[in-house]
């Protein structure tokens, strides 16, 4: 799984800016809702593998973002999207109901959203979890639309940085203030988006316990391993953002879930509530209570602690580094497509006050975790490729480095 590593992390260069930590923001001048939008290739749609793209067209747009309503049973949530195409993954049987309208952002009050579309049914049948199984062993086992009245979102209401739950061991998020969700990079006065990585873990096997006896019995889901998801977010209700989550597998990126994420106290601690379906057809959900671990110092504005950013890699668009920067301490996440196409994402840290010149890092990985709804407590088992972490970090004892030309380069 992680054959890439040690070459990878031994290559890391920095090169472009993608979501700045403090952006600019946009301005919108008064504009009428966007129309309803209407469904391309029909409004019933059959899977034989969990996959579906989405599409949907609207006559004389201008639409900046979407909210996709999906609907099973009595469970109803909804995503931001920001083109109009998605492709989303479901492994349970069932039919899944989706509308769709358009929402223009407006920087003095509330967005200007249109009507929802008709519903579009996806049918998931059964066969396509007993598929998911049938490719395994059965013998074995293993183990949110509202808005504030003033501007939305900054850093006034969370610092960027990595936060994280004390009872959830090796897993976290970063988070970022953007607005390049809804609107072009130039744009000015708008209210913020929120962009969020979580590091966690999702299972990479599936397996029926006796299911040649028991073949109505639920299946167990075994061998946590690393993976990463993004939220994009925006304001859905007074210090609460909420968005979909998204996992990039082998260059394709699917919409899995959800995240509905409310602000704490002092700008630095906030709670969240989630629900995504994983690798194997696993669907979870749960709930984190984060606190900041390494943030900016927002004392000043040009300070070393501003190139905290999530950047891409050069000549790569499947890799990037999240590299947060605190006055004491610095985190290095390099996320990167394992040999089978998903994300997996490995770690590096120092204490000490920040600089924008070569740094030093012991970077290291986790070949097993933990399932990502249960609370858990369990010592790490970490590894590293080429240095120590029992060692001071130095160019003697080091995998990646990292600089800074300016805040858009390194």
């Amino acid at each position: 799984m992680y054959s890439r590593f040690a070459a990878a992390i031994a290559q890391i260069s920095i090169v472009f800016l993608f979501v700045s930590a403090f952006p600019r923001g946009a301005h919108a001048d008064e504009v009428v809702q966007p129309n309803k939008p209407k469904w391309i290739g029909g409004r019933a749609l059959t899977t034989d593998n969990g996959l579906a793209e989405l599409r949907w067209k609207i006559k004389h747009s201008g639409a900046e973002y979407y909210i996709v309503r999906e609907e099973l049973g009595e469970q109803t949530r909804e995503f931001l999207v920001s083109d109009s195409a998605v492709m989303v993954q479901r492994i349970e049987a069932g039919d899944y109901r989706f509308s769709v309208k358009g929402c223009i952002r407006s920087a003095s009050a509330q967005d200007n959203c249109g009507s929802f579309s008709k519903k579009l049914t996806l049918t998931v049948p059964p066969e396509v979890q007993q598929e998911l199984l049938s490719e395994v062993d059965s013998d074995e086992a293993g183990a949110r639309s509202g808005a504030a009245a003033s501007r939305s979102g900054g850093p006034d209401q969370l610092k960027p940085g990595v936060y994280y739950d004390p009872q959830y061991s090796g897993q976290g998020w970063s988070f970022y203030w953007s607005n390049r969700m809804a609107f072009s990079e130039d744009s000015q006065d708008n209210d913020y988006d929120l962009t969020g990585i979580w590091y966690t873990f999702e299972a990479k096997k599936v397996v029926l316990e006796n299911g040649l006896d028991c073949p109505e019995c639920p299946p167990i889901y075994a061998e946590y391993r690393p993976v990463v998801l993004t939220l994009k977010a925006i304001e859905t209700g007074p210090d609460q953002f909420g968005g979909g989550l998204f996992v990039r597998r082998d260059g394709q990126e699917l919409l899995v879930g959800g995240v509905d994420l409310f602000f704490g106290a002092n700008n630095s601690t906030a709670s969240l509530n989630w629900s995504a379906t994983f690798l194997k057809g696993e669907s979870l959900n749960g709930s984190q209570n984060l606190q900041l671990l390494v943030g900016n110092d927002a004392a000043s504005t040009n300070n070393d602690t501003h190139y905290s950013s999530i950047w891409k890699i050069a000549s790569n668009a499947r890799d990037y580094v999240v590299n947060d920067i605190g006055s004491l301490s610095e985190s290095f996440y390099f996320i990167f497509e394992d040999n089978a196409g998903d994300p997996v994402w490995t770690v590096g840290s120092k204490t000490g006050s920040p600089t924008s010149g070569e740094t030093s890092f012991c970077v290291g990985y986790l070949d097993s975790g933990a399932r990502p709804s249960t609370s858990s407590l369990v010592p790490m088992n970490w590894h590293s490729s080429g240095c120590s972490f029992s060692s001071t970090t130095t160019a003697s004892n080091r995998n990646a480095r990292r600089w800074f030309t300016d805040f858009e380069r390194g």
